[in-house]
C-alpha cells in the first residue's frame, strides 16, 4: 500500500502457518535508467542496516527483516519485507515510522565520506569478474530477456557511482522517493484472521483476497491474444516447417562459435 497518491492495501490470509504474518511494502520510485539505478542502489545500501537494526534488533519485531531493490524493465522499486508473529498492522506502522527516520538520515546525517565509501564499494562489486558460468550468463542474458540490450549496464553504473554526488542523492530522495506511491501487502495468519488493530489507513484502498479474486475473474483477454490463439489453432500440419535430417545439415566452419 503506498500512502498518499493512489494508495492500495491488500489484506490476505495465510494458509498453513498459524503464527505467521507478513508485510511487504513496495515503493515504486523511478524509471529504470542507469542514473536512477545507481542512486537507488546507494540509497538501499545505506538504509538496509538501519532498517534491520530498527525493526529486528531494537523492536524484535520479526524473524525476517529485509529491504532490497527490485528492477523491472521500466521501473525501480524498493521493497521492505517483515515476517512476524505479531499482527501485520503493527509491522506496517513500524515501517511507516522508519521512513521518516530514513529520510532524515539521508538529508541531514549522512556525510560526504560515508557516501563516497558506499559508492566506491558498489562500483567495485559491479566491476568484479563473474565468479562462475551462471553469473557470466546472467549478465548477458538479462538484457536479452528484458529486450534492453544494455550489455554494458554494469560498467555504466560503476562510472555513474564514481561521478555522482551526495547532493544528487538528496535531490533524488526529495523528487523521486519521498513522493512515490507505496503498495503494502499484508498477509494475515489464521490466528489473527478476524482481528483488526487500530491503524490509520489514510486514503488507502483496502482489498481482501476475495476482492482480488473477483478482479482476476473480471479480466478478459485482449483482441491480440485472441487472434494469436486462433491463428495458432488453425495452423495445419502441412504449413509447419518440414523436418530436417542430421545428414542434411551443413556447418560453415568459418562461422563456428568459439567459447573463450
Amino acid at each position: 500500500m503506498v500512502r498518499g497518491r493512489g494508495a492500495w492495501c491488500w489484506i490476505s490470509q495465510a494458509v498453513s502457518d498459524t503464527n505467521n504474518c507478513t508485510v511487504e511494502c513496495l515503493c515504486n520510485i523511478a524509471a529504470a535508467v542507469p542514473e536512477h539505478e545507481a542512486l537507488a542502489s546507494v540509497l538501499i545500501s545505506i538504509w538496509k542496516p538501519l532498517f534491520f537494526n530498527e525493526l529486528r534488533t531494537q523492536q524484535q519485531l520479526g524473524y525476517v527483516v529485509s529491504c532490497f531493490m527490485r528492477i523491472r524493465v521500466t521501473h525501480i522499486s524498493l521493497v521492505f519485507l517483515v515476517q512476524t508473529e505479531r499482527m501485520p498492522e503493527i509491522a506496517l506502522k513500524s515501517i511507516d515510522k522508519f521512513f521518516g527516520h530514513a529520510f532524515t538520515h539521508i538529508l541531514c546525517v549522512v556525510t560526504e565520506r560515508q557516501f563516497r565509501e558506499q559508492c566506491e564499494g558498489l562500483a567495485r562489486q559491479l566491476e568484479e569478474a563473474p565468479r562462475n558460468l551462471w553469473d557470466a550468463m546472467s549478465r548477458d542474458w538479462l538484457p536479452i530477456e528484458e529486450r534492453t540490450f544494455s550489455f554494458d549496464a554494469c560498467m555504466r553504473q560503476a562510472a555513474i557511482l564514481r561521478a555522482c554526488t551526495l547532493q544528487q542523492l538528496r535531490d533524488f530522495v526529495k523528487s523521486k522517493v519521498q513522493p512515490c506511491p507505496r503498495l503494502a501487502v499484508l498477509l494475515r495468519s489464521p490466528k489473527h484472521a478476524w482481528q483488526r488493530s487500530h491503524h490509520d489507513w489514510g486514503d488507502a484502498r483496502i482489498l481482501t483476497k476475495w476482492d482480488v479474486a473477483n478482479f482476476q475473474q473480471s479480466l478478459t483477454s485482449s483482441e491480440g491474444s485472441k487472434l494469436f490463439g486462433k491463428d495458432v489453432a488453425t495452423v495445419s500440419a502441412s504449413e509447419k516447417a518440414p523436418g530436417r535430417k542430421a545428414e542434411d545439415l551443413q556447418i560453415d566452419e568459418d562461422e563456428e562459435c568459439r567459447v573463450q
